[in-house]
């Protein structure tokens, strides 16, 4: 028992207690940082599969035609005293990165009573048989009185990928 006393004595016994807590503390950190190393790991590869994914699809892109049409209205230069005239437009659009060939609008109807929408440069703008990335192509379109709010625009067209076919919602 003196022996043991006379070891803890002088001090010996703080020393002891600080070098438990220093290696405590050391193992700690150890085990917090391999994991902060593994979530840095998981992280970095997910953001490596995004930046992959995203590469990936501006390839795509760059091969394939995104044709969209849209429809826009206008006030109407034609007679300033009707308020609530306006010219209404449909523009169709290449939104990708390749050329669409022989694009045509093969009907845009409203969606309620499936009537077609007077478009009367119909015949001397489709089919386009060339329509670069980026272009647009602007149409008039007449809607009968108390013609809905919601249509439907069928549009096709070929690229890299072969003939393509889009039916898509159009609102005003």
């Amino acid at each position: 028992m003196d022996n043991l006393r006379s070891w803890f004595d002088g001090g010996d016994l703080i020393a002891i207690v600080l070098a438990l807590i220093a290696a405590t503390v050391s193992i700690w950190t150890t085990w917090r940082q391999s994991r902060t190393d593994t979530l840095a790991i998981d992280l970095q590869q997910r953001l490596t599969d995004i930046e992959v994914a995203r590469r990936a699809e501006e390839i795509a892109r760059t091969t394939e035609a995104d044709v969209r049409v849209s429809l826009r209205r206008e006030r109407s230069d034609f007679d300033d005293r009707w308020d609530s005239y306006l010219d209404s437009y449909l523009d169709i659009e290449n939104r990708g990165g390749a050329t669409a060939h022989n694009v045509n609008l093969e009907s845009f109807r409203e969606r309620s009573s499936g009537s077609d929408v007077m478009v009367p440069e119909h015949e001397s703008h489709f089919p386009v048989s060339e329509m670069i990335p980026g272009h647009t192509i602007t149409c008039s379109a007449f809607f009968v009185s108390g013609a809905g709010t919601s249509f439907e625009a069928v549009v096709t067209w070929d690229d890299p990928r072969g003939s393509q076919r889009r039916t898509m919602p159009v609102t005003r």
